[in-house]
């Protein structure tokens, strides 16, 4: 069994300029989406914030930034997959899963790890 860099770097591949097209089933499913691009974009509104002192050091708004991002990623899988969300991307990846909810978890999962 190959292990979770080959994974991911597989995922890489495949899902490398493709559209992920995310099925919103109801206003619930659409709301959770949209509050969690409301997250991201809170993260990009603090970090522009904390860019604009100077007594603030770098790495520190960029920590800041990746924390918040990990989270928002990490709450996405959550809700799309469950807690076994990283079962669920890898055996997509592995290629035992061909479904959406697979195919929208490796590539969150792939996000997830872009942010670490």
């Amino acid at each position: 069994m190959r292990d979770w860099s080959d994974r991911l770097d597989t995922g890489m591949k495949l899902l490398h300029r493709q559209a992920v097209r995310i099925p919103l089933p109801d206003v619930q499913a659409e709301r959770s989406l949209h509050e969690n691009m409301e997250r991201i974009a809170a993260a990009g509104d603090r970090k522009s914030t904390l860019l604009d002192d100077p007594d603030v050091p770098l790495t520190e708004v960029y920590e800041d930034e990746l924390a918040d991002m990990r989270q928002s990623f990490k709450h996405r899988l959550e809700q799309i997959a469950g807690e076994d969300y990283y079962d669920v991307a890898t055996a997509y990846l592995d290629g035992e899963r061909d479904d959406w909810i697979g195919a929208l978890a490796a590539y969150y999962l792939e996000c997830s790890f872009v942010f670490s």
